[in-house]
């Protein structure tokens, strides 16, 4: 009888331990969270300005302005977000008249976090504008990190088409097929087959699922989470199993070669929002544009080669990707939608070291691509976007690059 009594004794003793040690470690992990950063113990860092989305899977703080630091920068880069959670001044609703408004679409590559706004292809193509039309030319960028095609129409169908724009223009990259790829199990379609929306796990969570929530906010239950998936990842990368997870970083750009058969499917579905965002502006008489944005390693194999940042994508170091047919694969999507591209690949390819276009941290545009791409955009909608252009000026805009025959020099 003494016996079980002790027995009994070191149960309820332990019963009531674990929970105690469990809050203690909790406790010790918020602490150490607080004074050493969260990142430490989470899977990777996440954008301070970027929220969960219902509609959208994430979205930008509205009305927000932080100073944007990156480790591989020196400077760091002022941010400010309007109450449209979208980076600029606020637009004004409705559009007053006397303006042509044009709103650019896409993800980091227009939204440009590591560039001073004034320095974005986005104002540098205002700029251009500006120089031949005697009306207010107005550039909106709406660029969110991480979207893609899909996204982007979501924005514009659920917020944006009430700024009135009278040009759309929708930013390709060339990894849109991998977000378009891990996003596409949280959107829900209407009976047409149209995305409606696309919302973030936290968002679906709704009373009966209170321990979901309770799992993601214990910092405990995320270091477990985030330690066992990068043993996993390891193993599959050990297995060679990797070769078949189009969500890992490492394939992002394997179709630039070559479209294996598993990306098939991936790369067509990436392509309909364009088509769909398309029919939504045509609907409202605003013209649209598709502008297909190369990847560095499409231009030169020089570009971003920043120490270990072509192997984090499973690029080689000095790898030069020449392929046409991604490119030829997203013009020939568009004509058969009889949709408006500009593919600049070619004025890209002409400039002297290609390679100062982008930055060597990130596979981004550097301050002279951002000029480079505004430049061959603006040429394009002056000669083929309807709107009030001075047509017969000589000396107000260079001639882009993908029309002279030799690289500039």
């Amino acid at each position: 009888m003494l016996l079980r009594l002790r027995t009994l004794k070191h149960v309820v003793g332990g019963l009531i331990a674990l929970p105690l040690l469990f809050s203690g470690v909790e406790v010790g992990m918020r602490i150490y969270s607080a004074c050493h950063g969260s990142c430490e113990l989470e899977a990777a860092p996440r954008n301070p300005l970027l929220v969960d989305s219902a509609l959208t899977f994430q979205a930008l703080k509205p009305l927000q302005k932080i100073q944007w630091e990156q480790p591989s920068f020196a400077e760091s880069v002022e941010i400010e977000t309007n109450s449209f959670g979208i980076r600029g001044p606020e637009p004004s609703v409705p559009k007053p008249a006397g303006i042509f408004r044009i709103l650019c679409l896409g993800d980091e590559s227009v939204a440009g976090f590591e560039t001073t706004y004034a320095d974005l292809w986005t104002s540098r193509l205002q700029q251009y504008l500006q120089r031949r039309s005697e009306f207010q030319i107005e550039v909106i960028n709406a660029g969110i990190p991480g979207y893609c095609p899909l996204l982007s129409y979501l924005q514009y169908k659920h917020t944006l088409s009430s700024l009135q724009p009278d040009l759309v223009i929708l930013s390709f990259q060339m990894n849109d097929v991998a977000d378009d790829h891990r996003y596409r199990r949280f959107t829900r379609l209407d009976e047409r087959g149209l995305p409606i929306a696309c919302s973030s796990p936290s968002e679906m969570l709704n009373d009966s699922e209170w321990w979901k929530q309770l799992s993601r906010d214990l910092k405990t239950a995320n270091w477990c989470a985030a330690t066992f998936g990068r043993l996993l990842n390891r193993q599959e990368a050990i297995e060679g199993d990797l070769e078949q997870d189009l969500n890992s970083s490492r394939w992002t750009y394997r179709w630039l070669e070559s479209i294996p058969a598993e990306w098939e499917f991936s790369v067509q579905q990436s392509l309909e929002p364009i088509g769909q965002l398309e029919k939504l502006t045509h609907g409202t008489s605003t013209s649209f544009l598709l502008a297909i944005v190369p990847a560095p390693w499409q231009v030169s194999a020089d570009a971003s080669n920043g120490s270990g940042v072509r192997a984090q994508f499973g690029v080689g170091e000095s790898s030069h990707l020449t392929s046409r047919e991604p490119f030829e694969r997203i013009l020939n999507y568009a004509e058969s939608h009889h949709i408006q591209a500009i593919e600049p690949s070619t004025a890209f390819l002409n400039f002297d070291r290609a390679d100062r276009l982008f930055l060597k941290p990130i596979p981004l545009f550097s301050r002279i691509g951002h000029a480079l791409f505004a430049r061959e955009l603006a040429y394009h909608v002056v000669d083929h976007v309807s709107g009030p252009w001075i047509r017969h000026s000589t000396d107000v805009m260079p001639v882009p690059l993908s029309q002279r025959e030799k690289p500039r020099q």
